[in-house]
């Protein structure tokens, strides 16, 4: 099997340094999400404003899947009425896109044979500020460090949502001293969506959503945990829509094992939220009950 797959990718590395060789497509834009796995994000709110907006109707948009995602891919663009081109990664054609479209967008990295040309336009926009660790600071999942590192400092433009997207990058992928791209400070292009009203309209019309209220599920990985459960957090969601879930007890639960954390707002210096907040502390704090040897007294000295 690991043959094969190397056979393979030396393939397409093959393909790729061919392609290298002949000339750029100007109008070519080739999308890449999740290394081809996701059709979400802020490729796929590029690929909708390169799909609506009459001002880019002269360039060729190519997204990249897998072939486990193809046909999901296939009807959900269908859905939207956007016209692309799907391509299979590390398939000959990749290769060939890879090394001939003028514009390449990634929210992660393209594959380690890449070295970008001197007349493409790379931008990265990564998927999400993050609150998980990664490079450097997260050792045990260090294989895809370098790679990345490398897709960044051939990166024309880094998009970064925030000042800790930022610096998180430039620290744990030691990019501070060696990157000489462009730094976009701006929002995400996928929050767009949130902002436009006659989107949303039309969706739920689409949808026959409109007397429904609708919420956004949307977790993250947190620290170096790459583990989670989506079966059960979809059940515990479900139960919660039904009003069926015991939602103190689950507060506690996962508060207890760091799965879940509550967050309070107001201002201490104006006194409002304060009572709220003791409040939570008591109401959400699971107490141990330690052995007498184990147990202490705690004083506070006040000078």
């Amino acid at each position: 099997m690991l043959k094969r797959v190397i056979t393979k990718v030396k393939g397409v590395q093959n393909t790729y340094l061919k392609y290298r060789k002949t000339d750029i497509d100007p109008n070519g834009f080739l999308l890449e999400a999740g290394q081809g796995k996701n059709i979400n994000g802020n490729m796929f709110a590029i690929a909708r404003e390169l799909c609506t907006n009459p001002a880019w109707k002269k360039f060729k948009v190519y997204w990249v899947v897998t072939e486990d995602t193809l046909q999901s891919a296939k009807d959900r663009f269908s859905f939207y009425s956007y016209n692309v081109e799907f391509v299979v990664r590390l398939s000959d054609e990749y290769a060939k896109l890879l090394a001939t479209c003028k514009y390449l967008l990634t929210d992660n990295s393209f594959p380690p044979f890449f070295i970008k040309r001197n007349n493409q336009i790379y931008l990265n926009t990564w998927h999400g500020t993050p609150l998980k660790t990664l490079g450097k600071s997260d050792i045990k999942n260090a294989k895809s460090l370098a790679n990345i590192q490398k897709n960044y400092l051939m990166a024309d433009y880094a998009l970064f949502p925030n000042l800790l997207t930022r610096n998180v990058f430039m620290k744990d992928y030691m990019l501070e001293s060696l990157y000489r791209g462009n730094i976009l400070m701006c929002d995400y292009p996928r929050n767009s969506v949130f902002l436009d009203l006659d989107f949303q309209e039309e969706l739920r019309q689409k949808l026959g959503l409109m007397d429904k209220q609708l919420i956004a599920y949307m977790p993250t990985w947190r620290g170096s945990d790459r583990t989670a459960d989506a079966i059960v957090q979809k059940k515990i969601l479900e139960k919660y829509f039904e009003g069926t879930l015991n939602l103190k007890e689950t507060i506690l639960k996962y508060t207890a094992e760091r799965k879940l954390f509550p967050c309070f707002f107001g201002s201490a210096l104006n006194n409002i939220g304060i009572d709220d907040f003791i409040k939570g502390i008591d109401d959400f704090t699971v107490y141990k009950n330690y052995d007498n040897d184990k147990k202490c007294r705690i004083f506070k000295i006040l000078h």
